[in-house]
């Protein structure tokens, strides 16, 4: 059974709770990841996707077998006879932020709630607008954002959440921008696991989800990667799902579901600027070595919890 499958029809009930129509034809629909790549319009080789929530998942499609251990791959939504969706993803990714707001942010939660009248700024746009005048690699701080232990490449659960090079100096924008250079650092080593593998991969990266509405963190993972990165906005599961939906009851096909998202793909763009490319490309080194020296360390540590 496919995605894009029909698998029986909405019950009277179900139709009445919904406000649809008794016999709408219900559609098996996908996996969150995969359904959010299509979303972003992808029904070819080449183009990948990062799906920015919770956690991270990026992903692309391809038709050669897979190659590679250190990722999962699994049919696509479409054309599972002859597309692969192999993928790769960090356990947190908004999750770091979330944390952060959630247990030091409180001056910045009285802020939003003292200014919700006039529309003011929510915690995170505070926390993003100083940590914007940070520089790339946050003043030497670098952490791992293995709060949840962690998934590809290196399938860790004993990984754990780590910030090095803590300084007086350091401000809680410091440490904001740090988590989210954390998440690109691990998309990074996620999309350079993949091309090690031999996959094709196009030169630019295209976000879904949370991440895709900051403009701050679209440019860290731009300068990160080293690419350009396109922000699908409206792109997510859900939206997915809907174009699943369209294959399944005959209103469009696959090529058609693909150009749906044409215009929405180009509402926010980021060019790598070469300078902060550049320092991130200094940083990413010390950021997997961190690990290699801290794995056995976590390992330990989980042994005596």
């Amino acid at each position: 059974m496919a995605s894009h499958d029909v698998v029986g029809t909405l019950h009277r009930e179900g139709a009445r709770r919904l406000g649809l129509a008794s016999g709408t034809p219900v559609c098996a629909g996908g996996v969150d990841a995969p359904a959010a790549t299509l979303s972003a319009g992808v029904v070819a080789e080449g183009r990948h996707v990062a799906m920015m929530g919770t956690s991270m998942c990026w992903g692309f499609v391809h038709t050669a077998p897979p190659t590679e251990a250190g990722l999962v791959s699994m049919p696509y939504v479409l054309q599972p006879e002859t597309l692969v969706y192999t993928f790769g993803g960090a356990a947190t990714a908004g999750a770091v932020p979330a944390w952060f707001v959630d247990q030091l942010g409180a001056s910045e939660r009285t802020v939003e709630q003292l200014t919700a009248d006039i529309d003011g700024p929510d915690a995170y746009a505070q926390l993003e607008g100083r940590a914007a005048r940070v520089p790339p690699g946050s003043d030497g701080l670098v952490m791992l954002p293995y709060f949840m232990g962690e998934r590809s490449p290196i399938w860790d659960p004993d990984a754990r959440g780590t910030i090095t090079g803590l300084t007086l100096y350091h401000t809680k924008a410091h440490l904001y921008r740090a988590g989210l250079e954390a998440v690109a650092f691990a998309l990074r080593h996620n999309l350079e696991t993949g091309r090690a593998a031999g996959y094709h991969l196009a030169d630019e990266v295209h976000l879904v989800g949370g991440a895709a509405r900051s403009p701050l963190w679209c440019a860290i993972i731009a300068n990160v990667v080293n690419l350009p990165a396109t922000a699908t906005r409206g792109g997510e599961a859900a939206y997915g799902d809907a174009m699943l939906g369209a294959v399944a009851t005959g209103v469009a096909d696959a090529a058609e579901v693909a150009s749906w998202t044409a215009a929405s793909q180009r509402d926010h763009r980021i060019e790598p600027d070469p300078t902060h490319a550049a320092a991130y490309e200094a940083t990413y080194p010390r950021y997997l070595a961190l690990y290699e020296a801290l794995a056995d360390y976590f390992a330990a540590s989980a042994a005596t919890a």
